[in-house]
């Protein structure tokens, strides 16, 4: 039992590695090849524990960000969604689209008021209502993004302390008593948790460029709604 214990010890070490690391490995190596062949889809991120508590610790902080990302992502799909069925337009209208018929059935009675660097929408004149509900749905979801890219602002700073922190895993496997309360069925199935793991914090910075960047264009498209 204590020889099977090391053995997997000395596995996890040669598993855990750095994500700068692993990240130049799936651009440029075995990975990258493979995510070529398949059609370039990226794999759906999936954080699990491993039953070692150091270890947990920091990738459940990685999983409490991708969490916040997604609903991040999903608080946009439902703003573009509620803009374009508050314009009688079909949920998947995309934004663009959406506000430009809004432009169009506001027949130039629409201004655009800022607020710092939050901007709204308002009616200079009568408006029918539907383009009343349209301006209301997208001062809604302004409010609401812009206060989400706000929150987002903090994440690339705690990535980086997770970054540090997931440097140490292998130095930490050094100790034996790491995994002492691990069932040995569970030892295993360790590495593939956390080499999917290191994968999803390697994957962190892009995911939070990409939403980030997403959001702060829903905010650029009503700043610029007439073209300003």
């Amino acid at each position: 039992m204590k020889l099977f214990r090391i053995a997997t010890i000395a596995l996890l070490a040669g598993l855990v590695v750095s994500p700068t690391a692993d990240a130049k490995k799936d651009k440029g190596g075995d990975d990258a090849a493979s995510a070529e062949e398949s059609g370039g889809e990226a794999e759906a991120v999936e954080i699990v524990d491993t039953g070692i508590a150091a270890f947990d610790d920091v990738f459940g902080e990685v999983r409490n960000i991708h969490e916040t990302l997604d609903r991040a992502s999903q608080q946009l799909a439902d703003a573009n969604s509620g803009i374009a069925t508050a314009l009688g337009l079909s949920a998947d209208t995309p934004l663009a689209t959406a506000l430009a018929d809004l432009k169009e059935k506001a027949a130039g009675n629409i201004e655009v008021a800022m607020d710092g660097t939050v901007p709204s929408l308002k009616a200079s004149d009568a408006v029918p209502e539907n383009v009343q509900a349209g301006i209301d749905a997208v001062n809604s979801a302004i409010t609401n993004v812009t206060a989400t890219v706000s929150d987002l602002a903090a994440l690339p700073d705690q990535v980086k302390g997770l970054v540090e922190k997931s440097k140490a895993m292998p130095a930490q496997l050094k100790d034996p008593s790491i995994i002492s309360g691990v069932p040995k069925s569970d030892l295993l199935k360790i590495p593939k948790q956390l080499k999917g793991n290191t994968k999803a914090l390697t994957a962190t910075p892009d995911k939070i460029t990409s939403v980030t960047s997403e959001m702060t264009g829903f905010v650029d498209a009503v700043k610029n709604f007439n073209g300003e």
